[in-house]
């Protein structure tokens, strides 16, 4: 049985105060809501209700994004079930991302997703450049299980949309700030232009910016490296955060039949990792070349400033080889659809997306200051010294199109599409092994001084074309669905300088990867009721395989079994969908990073299985009530561990005051979301995997093991709205008193071994409160 968990009770025991205090004017007299909305959503590639679609999602609409602040990527995991997103720890800006058992975030551009990002349905190659703040959402989709006919590859886990605002056609103009605790800031306009011959326009431009949470007690210092990096500047603090982004939408329909949506999105960030707090390592760090030797802890290598293994955060800490990072991301996108006839419609949607990182200094290693007391290492007694250093630059840029036919009749609906896209990416990212460094000092990059022993300097290109075609036949009160895609995928990985099992490869070689594969999905779907059915639904998916480091791995392949209901009752007052599922993956890829470098871990067999709950309830007019819950059960055939907890839950509660007399609206949200506890460990605390292979090998520590799991997470948010507060005739504002994690969670959010007991963490944002202000004039 799963485990009910015990916040549960004292969420509902806080509530009731709220839900048994409230007044209700008539109805006549009260424009809230009273019953639920539709919801559209497109998850089948055409704009469909909710509660028609036979595919497990989640859709948030505007009014749930500004309550619960999502605005990335990285914050939409929060109410949906079997979703857990995390900030990862070896990147400053990538997210990863379990959906039902399966994982994203690979930091190399060998390695493709299990889960598809999109924005605006162009999709997302990699999980670096899905790391920026959205400036408009208008909705996000999150839908679960493979996609593979209709989305693609790489979506064996599901998929996420993001679905930005589009131009009004109205002349508007608004300004959004916000102030924090960690000198949280944010400034935001927004403007819309009247439609003119066609054409309406909308801009969005802000700025956010906030401390991070962890001090640094180690002294600024300067380091300077070979090109293409550069001078490094250490930072004061781990998990600063400072973003630009802008937002244009273009819109023309002045060509009867014709509807033509142009996007931009902009983001310029720049800020610090969260530092990597040492929760242990092993008893001998022994990579001086003297056999034997301990290097730390004997008087060769000694600490400067204190510092605890602990897996208790700690909000300050030894870190003076760590500088701040920069990303920046663009993209463009153009969507025309022209209506042939009212029944028939054509559509292109095109993108390009770039980005460019360089992450700085990375003090892989975790959190302390060394010096190298006798000279051993440098030559020069008192350097500082970094048992694993890494420095990282990377960039990527995609170009992606695809045409769709969209045909629908009395019983039939169907849509034939084709998809091409393309992409290509660098990674030069350097790993100082056992080095000493100054401040000030040059440090040189050499092959040859074993830089690149663990580290990589490779570029890729990677093009996939696809076909597919989905129908839907309607039978009376039952629907038939099905399709099939074909897809062909053609890789290259070209090495500069990479380690491989404890050696150089040599340079300058290329290694390609091709393969094709044919997806395909059907369901069968009862409807009963007005917006009720049950549906039975089979779908596959696939990770594209490829090259890493030379390595050849093969595709990652999933067949999905689900039954599902969903149903509106009580005159559309209450929502409720269910899912029930069982996934079965094939040659599943999971990558591995140890001392000898990156490898992937293949072979390994994977059934999930799960259930999900969906419901909303009004139960009277203003109160609305949401709720899910999440399982999965994984079984894998190898050693290997996934990153899915086994329980998600979600508690929402909004109540919206009556109106008052001089036309302000009152309303007062808290959420409440818990997760099981995790392994973020592929393997036992005390064990490494096997290179290209899915075993463990070592010693376990289980007790070491028990301390490094991420335990269980209850998060708890809550907003106080007073909206339409009169400025003047036509000026309105809106406030919003917010608070975050308002237990002060200090869980491990991120963590993972350096080999055998080493094992680092990242730890959740404390405590976070603010203001916005919203003024529309």
């Amino acid at each position: 049985m799963p485990r009910i968990p015990y916040p549960a009770t004292g969420l509902a025991l806080a509530l009731s105060p709220l839900l048994a205090g409230v007044s209700v004017s008539a109805a006549s007299q009260d424009s809230r809501a009273s019953a639920l909305e539709e919801v559209v959503v497109t998850a089948r590639r055409v704009e469909e209700s909710l509660q028609d679609v036979p595919v497990a999602v989640t859709a948030l609409t505007r009014n749930t994004l500004e309550a619960l602040r999502i605005d990335s990527f990285l914050t939409v995991g929060q109410t949906v079930p079997n979703v857990y997103i995390q900030k990862q720890g070896g990147s400053p800006t990538a997210p990863q991302m379990n959906i039902r058992g399966v994982s994203n975030g690979s930091l190399n551009m060998q390695v493709d997703s299990g889960i598809g990002l999109y924005v605006d349905g162009v999709y997302i190659g990699r999980s670096g450049a899905a790391a920026f703040d959205m400036a408009d959402l208008e909705r996000v989709e999150v839908m679960r299980g493979p996609q593979g006919t209709l989305f693609g590859r790489n979506s064996t886990g599901g998929a996420i949309n993001l679905i930005t605002s589009k131009p009004t056609g109205d002349a508007d103009f608004g300004l959004d700030f916000t102030v924090g605790n960690f000198n949280h800031r944010e400034y935001r306009a927004r403007i819309d232009t009247a439609e003119w011959n066609g054409f309406s326009a909308r801009l969005v431009a802000g700025h956010v910016e906030y401390d991070g949470d962890v001090e640094n007690l180690s002294a600024e210092r300067t380091f300077h490296f070979d090109e293409p990096f550069g001078s490094y500047t250490t930072n004061s603090r781990g998990g600063d955060s400072d973003t630009d982004n802008v937002y244009v939408a273009i819109n023309y329909a002045g060509i009867e039949r014709l509807t033509v949506d142009y996007k931009f999105d902009y983001s310029n960030w720049k800020g610090t990792m969260n530092y990597r707090q040492m929760g242990s390592f092993g008893p001998c760090v022994d990579f001086d070349a003297t056999p034997g030797q301990c290097i730390i802890g004997n008087g060769l290598v000694d600490p400067v400033q204190p510092f605890n293994l602990s897996f208790d955060y700690q909000d300050e800490l030894a870190v003076p080889l760590e500088s701040g990072a920069e990303q920046i991301t663009r993209g463009h996108s153009l969507t025309a659809e022209f209506e042939i006839s009212d029944s028939l419609a054509i559509r292109y949607i095109g993108g390009y997306r770039e980005y460019q990182l360089d992450a700085g200094m990375n003090q892989v290693w975790g959190a302390s200051e060394y010096v190298d007391t006798a000279g051993i290492i440098g030559g020069v007694p008192g350097g500082l010294y970094a048992p694993l250093l890494a420095l990282r630059k990377e960039n990527q840029d995609q170009f992606s199109n695809e045409i769709q036919l969209i045909g629908s009749g009395d019983s039939l609906e169907w849509i034939i599409g084709a998809f091409q896209f393309e992409e290509e990416g660098a990674v030069n990212t350097p790993i100082f092994l056992s080095q000493t460094f100054s401040d000030g000092q040059f440090i040189p990059i050499d092959v040859a001084a074993f830089h690149y022993f663990v580290g990589q300097n490779i570029e890729t290109s990677n093009e996939s074309i696809a076909a597919y075609a989905h129908l839907t036949l309607h039978l009376g009160d039952f629907d038939l669905s099905g399709g099939v895609r074909y897809t062909e995928d053609d890789r290259e990985e070209y090495i500069i300088a990479a380690g491989l099992y404890g050696a150089v490869l040599p340079g300058n070689q290329t290694f390609d990867y091709s393969d094709d594969h044919l997806d395909y999905d059907a369901s069968l779907t009862y409807n009963f009721g007005e917006s009720s059915n049950v549906y039975a639904k089979y779908a596959t998916g696939y990770v594209s395989g490829g090259s890493l480091a030379g390595n050849a791995f093969d595709q990652d392949e999933m067949e999905l079994y689900e039954l599902g209901i969903k149903s509106d009752f009580l005159d559309h007052t209450l929502r409720f969908n269910a899912a029930v599922f069982r996934q079965e993956r094939t040659d599943v890829q999971i990558e591995g990073f140890t001392s000898i470098g990156y490898f992937m871990g293949i072979g390994e067999d994977i059934t999930a299985d799960g259930i999900e709950l969906e419901a909303t309830w009004i139960p009277t007019t203003g109160l609305s009530l949401n709720a899910s819950w999440g399982y999965t059960d994984v079984d894998s055939s190898g050693d290997l561990r996934t990153f899915q907890p086994e329980n998600t839950a979600y508690l929402g509660a909004q109540y919206d005051f009556p109106g008052m007399a001089n036309g302000i609206e009152t309303s007062f949200r808290v959420d409440w979301s818990w997760r099981d506890e995790v392994h973020r460990l592929a393997c036992i605390a005390g064990q490494d995997q096997v290179p290209a292979t899915d075993i463990c090998a070592g010693t376990p520590d289980y007790e070491l093991d028990d301390a490094a799991t991420i335990g269980a997470v209850d998060m708890v948010s809550a907003n106080l709205v007073f909206a339409n507060i009169p400025l003047g005739d036509t000026t309105r504002l809106r406030a919003t008193l917010w608070g975050r994690n308002l237990l002060d969670e200090n869980e491990i959010e991120f963590n993972f071994t350096l080999g055998g007991p080493t094992i680092t963490n990242t730890f959740i944002r404390p405590r976070t409160y603010g203001v916005d202000l919203s003024i529309d004039f």
